[in-house]
């Protein structure tokens, strides 16, 4: 599965060191083509991963722990993926699908609770639930986002990165966090892209000209042949709490899959 090499090298993740350089790198490949390669490099074969989705302290034990299932196809057009937020009983608290058609042209069906009606979708820098994540962290969108620069490279344990930045289509102030002074900051994206593999390593959400949260993998597990993302972290800058997702099992869905359902238009 081409999914392999990509959880392979999220192990490497650890402390950055500062960029050795500003601006486009001349020997690097344009921003966007380094994109293009990131989502080559996505699972084309259907997949469904289950886990917990825990929030808390930095220290000391989780306030709240929710139950997370993915369904992705990302082979079939449109894209299709499906998210569903479970509560410690398997109760369904949330549901979204997203059906992507190109870059800019998405279209989002979101429920609260098991109830067939579809409600608006929430704002994609709304944090999901008692988390630090927010909607655009969990599903991925901002590697759909056109990428404005290469800021220049960075290296991860010896592995050669190139850090990209990401703004979303018809970008819109996000109102800040509790970690941010003020509000309707612009939101971009930084990315670390291994240079060799064309995989992202990690992922800095910016508002205005300093770092708000960052998505750290923690550590990893093998299953059978497969290697599996065990431990994916979201941190909220300045202040001392943590989401933890925790990928329990991974198997592929039945070639079979229903058709997509059309839902309201969103652009991510």
């Amino acid at each position: 599965m081409r999914i392999l090499p990509h959880l392979f090298l999220l192990f490497l993740l650890s402390a950055v060191e500062p960029l050795r350089a500003e601006g486009e790198t001349p020997s690097a490949p344009a921003a966007e083509e380094v994109m293009r390669r990131v989502r080559d490099n996505l699972p084309q074969s259907p997949l469904v991963m289950r886990g917990e989705l825990r929030s808390g302290p930095l220290r000391g034990g989780f306030d709240h722990t929710y139950y997370v299932e993915i369904r992705l196809d990302l082979g079939r057009r449109p894209m299709t993926a499906d998210y569903i937020l479970r509560d410690r009983f398997g109760g369904v608290l949330e549901q979204m699908r997203v059906l992507r058609h190109g870059p800019a042209e998405v279209d989002l069906r979101y429920t609260k609770g098991d109830q067939p009606a579809s409600d608006t979708p929430p704002p994609p820098h709304e944090h999901i639930q008692a988390t630090d994540v927010a909607w655009d962290d969990l599903t991925l969108s901002f590697l759909w986002w056109p990428a404005t620069r290469l800021i220049g490279r960075d290296t991860f344990r010896g592995r050669d990165c190139l850090v990209l930045e990401l703004a979303p289509q018809n970008a819109a102030p996000a109102a800040a966090d509790a970690a941010t002074a003020g509000a309707g900051l612009p939101e971009t994206r930084r990315l670390w892209v291994d240079e060799k593999m064309f995989v992202f390593l990690q992922m800095e959400v910016w508002l205005a000209d300093r770092s708000a949260r960052r998505l750290m993998v923690r550590c990893f597990k093998k299953i059978g042949e497969q290697w599996m993302i065990k431990d994916l972290e979201m941190r909220a800058l300045g202040l001392s709490h943590r989401t933890l997702l925790r990928v329990e099992e991974m198997s592929g869905l039945p070639e079979t899959a229903a058709p997509a359902e059309e839902g309201a238009s969103s652009n991510q």
